[in-house]
């Protein structure tokens, strides 16, 4: 399966960018997880956004949007990947990548 099979049209244009932005030479499927933790963290704004920042739970209770924590934590994910994709084991002396 390709990779174009594989993934949705919104994580095709974030791998172009994201490939834009890492080391040459980074493995194509580091670039794909970057890509899909920015697509993942994309629906997580969108849907804060249509549905405000605070919801109800099944018991009624003013709540923090679920989608805060994964939109946080996949750019938690993103924002390592591309550190190191785009730096380098030696320049950031992190050992193997």
């Amino acid at each position: 399966m390709s990779q174009e099979q594989h993934i949705n049209s919104r994580t095709t244009k974030n791998y172009d960018k994201v490939k834009e932005q890492v080391k040459e030479g980074t493995g194509e499927s580091v670039i794909a997880l970057i890509a899909s933790q920015l697509d993942l963290a994309d629906e997580a704004r969108e849907r804060i956004t249509k549905e405000g920042s605070v919801v109800r739970d099944l018991k009624g209770c003013v709540i923090a949007h679920p989608a805060i924590s994964i939109e946080q934590s996949a750019m938690k994910l993103v924002t390592g990947l591309l550190c190191k994709s785009k730096y380098g084991k030696d320049e950031m002396g992190l050992g193997e990548f």
